[in-house]
């Protein structure tokens, strides 16, 4: 069996320990005290997962350049989803899922809106409203809020801001130390910036691994590293629905092993 195939065949237990689990998830959705939270974080197992059967169709076909531009957005699903995370572990209430829901959808809508500025500015017609002040008329949940109150609560999604709170959580207080993972992570996310970007630096990154031997192993790199991550989300979100039903806990404690003895 070579590392590929070992790869996926860890993967595989992984899911098939969700596939046992998911009805017990299901019926904890119904009536857990964070709704909103973990429902988010079992919709991030989903899409973090799409991506990870992306990354490794992919290797079966060898292209890199692709396969560099899903691990980047991979990575960002995977510091939002331990952004929510940590901020869960300190709010210990349903907060960082209601912010998400809500501050995040407006952000987008917000960039549409900006989108749609620069093109009536380039068409020299009128721009109209701030995007800030049209969401708030057509969005009844946010009249309360100011316009420099939404910048802020979306401010905390925007992946700078992730990266900076992660970082303080591991480097500087010191904690969730079994995390550093994170921190391998992290540096990752500005180097691929040019294979989403279509700059420069790819083509030199490309040339670097153009023997196939050279490709081969970084493959193999990124496939581990995104099994790791989807495997690190499955992990963290059956940890956070252990606190709400005991009956979960063998399940975080299989995705654990599994884990394990892929690192050994």
């Amino acid at each position: 069996m070579n590392d590929f195939d070992k790869i996926c065949e860890f993967d595989s237990e992984i899911h098939d320990v969700l596939i046992e689990n998911m009805p017990l998830v299901f019926e904890l959705m119904k009536s857990v005290q964070i709704p909103k939270t973990a429902n988010t974080m079992l919709l991030f197992i989903t899409k973090t997962n799409f991506i990870k059967e992306g990354i490794f169709e992919l290797y079966e076909s060898q292209n890199l350049y692709s396969m560099n531009i899903l691990f980047r957005s991979l990575i960002e699903h995977f510091l939002r989803f331990h952004y929510i995370f940590f901020r869960l572990g300190i709010d210990k209430n349903d907060s960082v899922g209601e912010d998400y829901l809500k501050f995040c959808s407006y952000s987008e809508n917000v960039d549409t809106g900006k989108a749609w500025k620069d093109v009536s500015r380039i068409l020299d017609k009128d721009p109209g409203l701030d995007p800030y002040e049209i969401l708030k008329e057509i969005t009844p949940d946010l009249k309360n809020y100011t316009k420099q109150d939404i910048i802020e609560k979306v401010k905390q999604f925007r992946y700078k801001n992730i990266i900076r709170f992660i970082d303080n959580k591991l480097n500087k207080e010191k904690e969730y130390s079994n995390n550093s993972f994170l921190l391998k992570i992290i540096p990752l996310y500005s180097d691929l910036s040019s294979f989403v970007h279509g700059g420069p630096s790819s083509d030199h990154l490309m040339k670097e691994n153009f023997s196939e031997d050279i490709r081969s192993k970084e493959l193999l790199r990124i496939v581990d590293l995104a099994f790791s991550m989807t495997a690190s989300v499955k992990l963290f979100s059956f940890l956070m629905y252990y606190q709400y039903d005991k009956r979960l806990g063998q399940a975080y404690l299989k995705i654990d092993n599994i884990i394990k003895k892929h690192n050994r």
